[in-house]
């Protein structure tokens, strides 16, 4: 993800300075960021770190190039042993997770996205860490 984001940071920006064409960038965090969560502190670590890049590009890169950092909850896909795609209340199909994100693309540095991603992050900041 850093080395991308190094790439797409500089090709982008000078789209903007050469044609004055606007891009953005996604950078896929988690909910996890928001929280170490015991038996998956290198996934937290790592999500963490792609929040903070993104923000920080955001920051260098304003006004030239869109930059938002997604950090939903549970997603309806492989990953999470979701092999049918169906939804809960705890996952939102890929669709409205995309749908969501670049809702806010533009307009936020940072996103969870779909309101069920914002009930659940809302836990993660009143719930002790040790709980999680």
């Amino acid at each position: 993800m850093l080395y991308t984001a190094k790439v797409l940071a500089g090709q982008l920006s000078k789209r903007f300075d050469d044609k004055k064409v606007k891009s953005a960038m996604v950078v896929t965090s988690s909910v996890a960021a928001m929280a170490p969560i015991s038996g998956a502190s290198t996934y937290s670590t790592t999500k963490i770190f792609a929040s903070y890049i993104a923000r920080a590009l955001n920051v260098e890169l304003d006004g030239k190039v869109d930059v938002i950092t997604y950090e939903p909850a549970g997603v309806a896909t492989k990953m999470i042993g979701n092999t049918s795609g169906k939804t809960s209340m705890f996952t939102i199909s890929a669709e409205r997770a995309a749908d969501t994100c670049f809702r806010d693309l533009g307009h936020q540095s940072e996103t969870h996205g779909a309101f069920r991603h914002y009930h659940i992050s809302f836990y993660f900041n009143i719930i002790p860490t040790r709980w999680i």
